[in-house]
């Protein structure tokens, strides 16, 4: 990967195929991946820049970090109940000690 990143990547899940009715806000792919890393939902969060990747976390009975990666997105991320919001990746890389910087 380009930022020397891959062995933090365990799984990469997709929508699946001919099934909208399985996109988010519906929990399909949180829960799939929950099962291909053998955790339980309630021990990942999930980061996401839209309402319906909150509504995702909260159906699969996750946490999630809202990414108000534009002005007026905070506001509703919270108001769907992010466990938490950001407004900068790298507020999140240094959290989880990862910074490039």
């Amino acid at each position: 990967m380009l930022h020397g990143l891959r062995h933090l990547v365990h799984e990469v899940i997709g929508r699946a195929a001919y099934r909208p009715d399985l996109m988010k806000p519906d929990p399909h792919s949180l829960l799939l991946a929950a099962a291909r890393l053998r955790v339980h939902p309630n021990h990942y969060t999930l980061i996401g820049d839209s309402v319906t990747d909150v509504e995702a976390a909260r159906a699969a009975g996750a946490m999630s970090i809202g990414f108000a990666n534009k002005s007026h997105k905070g506001l509703a991320l919270a108001e769907a109940g992010a466990d938490a919001v950001v407004t900068d990746m790298a507020t999140l890389a240094d959290a989880l000690g990862s910074s490039p910087r």
